[in-house]
């Protein structure tokens, strides 16, 4: 379970981060492949793209969010290896 959430919380960074780069192409335009701007011609359309990213980094912070907590339920259900765990029959207090 862990994984796919993670997975899924991969995904979605991927693919806002993909259309944020293409967004930027849009506002600025690309000079060396001679692609013009966008924006300046369709502005209802960049207003669009730029509530979807906003939503699109919602939805990759809140899949990150779920993994994190997903995975820490995991861990805690296994010891820590590093820890030594104290002796049942031993007492805590020195004398």
């Amino acid at each position: 379970m862990v994984w796919a959430v993670q997975g899924c919380a991969y995904v979605t960074f991927a693919a806002t981060v993909a259309a944020a780069q293409a967004c930027l192409i849009a506002l600025d335009g690309a000079q060396a492949l001679q692609w013009n701007k966008v924006c300046n011609i369709f502005t209802r359309f960049c207003q669009q793209v730029a509530g979807s990213l906003v939503c699109g980094g919602l939805a990759a912070a809140g899949t990150a969010l779920l993994s994190a907590l997903s995975a820490r339920n995991l861990f805690r259900l296994y010891p820590s290896l590093s820890r030594p765990r104290p002796h049942p029959h031993r007492s805590s207090s020195t004398k």
